[in-house]
């Protein structure tokens, strides 16, 4: 497996704990984490327990389908952009207007930890780290993208200069056949 095709699969497993460690959190007390959204003065009046519910809800499904395979993982990925880009949201409004808020909500009732810079500068990370799965997962992507260019030439005294694959002679692919192929 190539470098870059190994680093997207480690982070889509682990946006898949992260989402699902999160929704289940959430779910798990859920008029807390309604509360926790309440706090952030970003919804309607009466309107934190609806968001909490669908929050989790995508944040399950979303794990779920990062998890699965075939397209159910590219619309898991574009989905956890969507859940990134709330909590990001929600982040930079409340710590741009002041608000003191002792837990961020990230899982919920438990685990809580207070809104500062630091939890804005995670949340642009999950944001980001989310994009790049989710371009890496669309169809007919090139992962990490690095130019063709030979990592390691191999002289070989053996071949001659009558030889057809001779150094410097060209196979179909035009890739010089004394070079290493990855």
């Amino acid at each position: 497996m190539p470098l870059g095709s190994f680093l997207v699969h480690i982070a889509r497993w682990w946006l898949t704990i992260l989402l699902l460690s999160m929704g289940v959190a959430q779910l798990s007390d859920l008029g807390g984490f309604a509360d926790v959204l309440a706090s952030y003065q970003a919804f309607p009046e009466g309107s934190a327990l609806a968001a909490a519910l669908a929050i989790a809800v995508a944040e399950m499904a979303t794990g779920l389908g990062l998890m699965a395979g075939g397209k159910s993982r590219g619309v898991g990925a574009i989905v956890a952009v969507g859940v990134a880009v709330v909590w990001s949201v929600l982040g930079v409004q409340a710590f741009a207007r002041g608000l003191d808020l002792s837990n961020c909500g990230c899982f919920g009732v438990h685990l809580p930890q207070r809104l500062w810079w630091g939890v804005v500068v995670q949340d642009a990370a999950f944001l980001a780290s989310t994009l790049w799965v989710a371009k890496a997962l669309r169809p007919g992507a090139t992962i990490l993208a690095v130019p063709d260019v030979p990592m390691l030439t191999v002289p070989n005294p053996t071949i001659g200069a009558a030889d057809p694959l001779a150094a410097g002679s060209s196979h179909r692919d035009n890739t010089p056949t004394h070079q290493m192929r990855r």
